[in-house]
């Protein structure tokens, strides 16, 4: 048996009892599991073993960043200068990229004038793997237990920049104001863009107030591919679009997607890039590309849609969003390509969003990609229930999806009719068309592990009149980093990094408000209800929703190996392995 696969054999021959289980893609009650050990899942020839959650660290939701804004939302993460230390220990960097900044549109009117950027950090990772609590006896001590993940450094942060002809100023920065219906030719294409704008100068104004000459791009930065050499991509929601920025960060180029995926509405159905309603037809607003990913080879590059086109849908039933698109790019030899060489359907999970066992009705959407390599990647998917929300629902479910293009045989629709604008993949909302066949996938990590947060003192949202505290499992998980856990003796180990986008909520926030100056928010006074608003560790500290990190141990069995635990089973490994 070749070394790389004998590391399946140690430990992890128990946890392959759980792999036949099979999937359920609707969900009517919580999907919450307890088990405290291995959980290991198989698609095609790759099977995924996840060894359990061995860190958690936090940063508070009041802190500030290097531009003086209030830190917060990790849309997309990336890891960069890992290593390992012979202590056990590994120290990182963390690249975090948040998305447009606070806005109440849950209220209908503050938006920031927030540059996207690149957020960093250094940081210490020490694995826990005890099998008792990492203790604490009072709120206070029990998240002061929370710090296997601890940041070392201050924050520091670059901005994206770009050419604007608009203005011929050089390098301009970008804006998280919502575009409505505007638009200009940037890099050849029609492009979401702020020339001027009318709403709330500072959170909870009674009245709007009208800017002009804002003369910005409008990105809502929610996906990030950090390259060796400091240059990338960043996925847009305003777009759907992606951005391919250099190693300065400037941003000298866009991939726009298919008709099919791009925002139109109106008379005409010209492009109309807003946020705060849908469109007639393509990206759900506030639905972009939250996964963008590139495979380790750097040959192609996959994009994610949050969930299904909005004609692929029945309005606003959530239920009916699970048919969303993966598209791929060769971008080998050319870094920014006109057209996807493929593009597929997946089928996400849907819920019960109150977990009472009814008819589901809503969609678990995405939030992140990772490609494992140039065919199988890590889906985040997760419900919208969790500390943050202003809903009172259980958290129902949020998972990591192993998707692999080889197995089966999914429908390339790259280049067909369903590019067209208005073109669908279904032959009635929610229900794929029959001649389309779905990506494959399985679950390779469930968060809701109830004995496995609980033993990092993570509490999971009951719902209902329940008071969330600090403790509370966050509403959105939106970023993944996947870092080698260089270990000689377990090649294939990894330790992958899950952060929540914190949507910037605090009683003390800084912004920077439509007319460029900072402006003084509480987040709680935007719809949230007492119960609703995380207690703090102490009655003088503030309430806040902190940025959150969870780091899980993971195995990526090799495809070799993978056909082998298949064809025999633990039994037929095992054997094998007596007769060598």
């Amino acid at each position: 048996m070749h070394k790389i696969c004998r590391r399946v054999l140690r430990g992890t021959v128990a946890a392959l009892l759980f792999s036949g289980v099979p999937l359920r893609a609707q969900f009517t009650t919580p999907h919450v599991i307890a088990t405290p050990g291995e959980v290991s899942a198989t698609l095609g020839e790759t099977t995924f073993i996840n060894h359990g959650l061995q860190g958690v660290g936090r940063i508070s939701g009041s802190a500030l960043d290097i531009f003086g804004e209030t830190f917060g939302s990790v849309s997309s993460l990336q890891v960069t200068n890992w290593t390992s230390n012979a202590s056990g220990s590994y120290t990182g960097t963390f690249n975090i990229l948040p998305d447009r900044g606070y806005n109440n549109n849950n209220a209908g009117g503050f938006f920031s004038d927030y540059a996207a950027r690149i957020q960093q950090m250094d940081f210490s990772f020490t694995p826990y793997t005890g099998s008792a609590s990492i203790g604490g006896s009072d709120l206070g001590s029990r998240i002061a237990a929370q710090n296997q993940i601890t940041i070392t450094s201050p924050i520091t942060g670059v901005k994206f920049t770009y050419a604007d002809p608009n203005t011929g100023n050089g390098f301009a920065f970008t804006s998280g104001l919502d575009p409505a219906a505007g638009q200009s030719t940037l890099f050849g294409n029609s492009l979401p863009y702020v020339s001027n704008y009318t709403g709330q100068a500072f959170p909870g104004a009674t009245a709007n107030t009208t800017y002009a000459d804002i003369n910005k791009l409008a990105l809502d930065a929610e996906a990030l591919v950090l390259k060796a050499d400091g240059s990338g991509y960043v996925g847009d929601e305003y777009g759907a679009n992606i951005y391919y920025f250099n190693a300065n960060k400037q941003i000298v180029g866009v991939i726009t997607p298919p008709d099919a995926l791009r925002p139109h509405k109106g008379t005409g159905s010209p492009l109309n890039f807003n946020s705060t309603t849908p469109p007639d037809n393509g990206r759900r607003n506030n639905q972009g590309f939250e996964g963008v990913a590139l495979s380790p080879d750097g040959k192609r590059l996959f994009a994610l849609l949050q969930s299904a086109a909005v004609q692929d849908t029945n309005g606003a039933a959530m239920g009916t969003r699970t048919n969303t698109r993966m598209l791929v790019y060769d971008v080998a030899g050319n870094a920014l390509p006109d057209a996807p060489v493929a593009e597929y359907v997946i089928q996400l999970p849907t819920y019960t969003a109150n977990g009472n066992g009814g008819a589901v009705n809503a969609t678990a959407a995405q939030s992140e990609i990772i490609a494992i390599d140039d065919h199988r990647l890590l889906v985040l998917s997760r419900d919208a229930n969790g500390q943050g929300s202003l809903m009172t629902n259980p958290s129902m479910y949020k998972s990591v999806l192993l998707v692999d293009l080889s197995v089966g045989t999914p429908t390339n629709i790259a280049g067909t009719a369903h590019d067209a604008t208005g073109a669908t993949v279904t032959a009635s909302p929610g229900t794929l068309d029959s001649s389309i066949t779905p990506l494959s996938w399985t679950e390779a990590l469930n968060i809701l592990n109830s004995a496995q947060l609980s033993k990092f003192n993570i509490d999971l949202d009951p719902g209902g009149t329940n008071q969330i505290t600090k403790l509370t499992l966050g509403e959105k998980w939106e970023g993944m980093s996947l870092v080698s856990a260089n270990d000689p003796l377990a090649p294939n180990d990894y330790f992958l990094f899950i952060a929540n986008d914190n949507d910037f909520l605090t009683g003390t926030g800084k912004m920077v408000g439509p007319d460029g100056t900072i402006q003084s928010y509480d987040a709680w006074s935007n719809g949230y209800a007492a119960n609703r608003v995380p207690t703090a560790a102490t009655v003088a500290a503030t309430t806040e929703n902190d940025t959150m990190f969870l780091a899980y141990r993971v195995t990526v069995v090799p495809e070799p190996c993978s056909a082998l635990l298949i064809s025999g089973g633990a039994a037929g490994l095992l054997a094998r392995r007596r007769r060598r």
